[in-house]
């Protein structure tokens, strides 16, 4: 049965159950009180500039992580060359993937919360599995999954993985820009494909003008870069590479209101596929992902996939929330779809 996943940020903190608060996956309205927790550099710099220019304590619970980056984001285009808000938003993306990768990198790729038992108990109710994963996170928890499961003997050779092939995507190389000696499997031949729709730290592209901050702000012009590491943290300091000085930059989509025009050359190729395997399938999985109201063009892409699509015999939704039941009813004319608030009780419950 052709079955997408869509995966959201649910899905990365459902990984993580036994976690201090300070190292669980941040979510929206968590991230800066979880960034105080753990000491995280940059913060009071973010907190400052806020303060001054919008009077908003960023640590003050319940003040959104899209609200300081859309605020961030219209102050740079309305002060154009003026360098606080730059130096704001360069501090908020230094902390927003330092967060990401300290909070999942440490994260068990085994989890029987997350994917990876997902994936498992899919694999003990058919023989064969064909799925597409479509994500709206940048970290690499599902790519380590399945590289475990390919170390698993009685799944090895029902998993095909391969980051050559997974992500849809031309890279012009594939490296690790440390010494870490565990990476992701690169072999070649066919993948399950995991289409990052905001982009992924381990896609990267550099630049050589150190100095000018407002270098996060292209869209990248020359050769992109997968990253192999199975731990990810692009610091966007310079670096020494082939003799010159470079920063890298990784491809992420931060969360802004318009999504849409933030490396759209590079990611509308997978929004087009991913919509296309949407209309196609014929069981469609969401997991930890909640809809979010901001999110226009994800939730507009998804509703219009489900609602042309006749050939949908399962719709299953997997989150510890169950109000995502109701906005998934209101977007979608689906006469009925099974709920389950964790991937244990999917296990325990879903027979196809």
């Amino acid at each position: 049965m052709k079955t997408v996943i869509i995966v959201g940020a649910g899905a990365t903190v459902a990984a993580a159950p036994n976690r201090s608060k300070k190292n669980t996956p941040p979510l929206d309205l968590t991230f800066f009180k979880q960034a105080e927790a753990a000491g995280s550099e940059g913060l009071e710099g973010i907190r400052r500039y806020m303060k001054e220019n919008h009077g908003i304590d960023i640590l003050i619970l319940g003040v959104s992580l899209e609200d300081v980056f859309n605020r961030i984001f219209t102050d740079i285009y309305i002060r154009e060359s003026d360098d606080p808000p730059i130096k704001a938003m360069w501090d908020l993306l230094q902390l927003y993937n330092r967060s990401i990768a300290q909070t999942t990198n440490e994260l068990l790729d085994n989890s029987r919360d997350g994917v990876y038992g997902l994936i498992t108990k899919l694999l003990n109710y058919e023989d064969e599995l064909e799925v597409v994963f479509i994500t709206y996170n940048q970290d690499i928890m599902i790519e380590k999954a399945l590289a475990k499961l390919k170390e698993v003997k009685s799944y090895s050779n029902r998993i095909k993985f391969s980051l050559s092939e997974c992500y849809c995507m031309n890279f012009s190389t594939f490296r690790s820009l440390g010494r870490s000696k565990s990476k992701l499997p690169n072999d070649d031949g066919n993948s399950i494909s995991i289409l990052k729709l905001h982009g992924s730290l381990n896609w990267v592209y550099s630049v050589e003008k150190a100095k000018e901050r407002n270098i996060i702000l292209r869209q990248p012009k020359g050769d992109i870069i997968c990253l192999t590491p199975k731990d990810i943290f692009v610091n966007l300091q310079k670096r020494k590479y082939g003799g010159t000085d470079q920063y890298y930059i990784p491809i992420i989509v931060p969360p802004v209101s318009e999504k849409t025009l933030r490396y759209s050359s590079i990611l509308k190729d997978i929004r087009k596929l991913s919509g296309d395997h949407l209309r196609d399938a014929e069981r469609i999985i969401v997991f930890g992902y909640s809809f979010p109201e901001a999110d226009i063009m994800a939730r507009n892409m998804i509703s219009q996939a489900i609602n042309t699509n006749n050939s949908i015999k399962d719709f299953i939704i997997i989150d510890i929330d169950p109000s995502v039941c109701t906005r998934i009813a209101r977007h979608s004319n689906l006469p009925s779809f099974k709920y389950y608030k964790s991937v244990k009780r999917f296990s325990a419950e879903y027979r196809h």
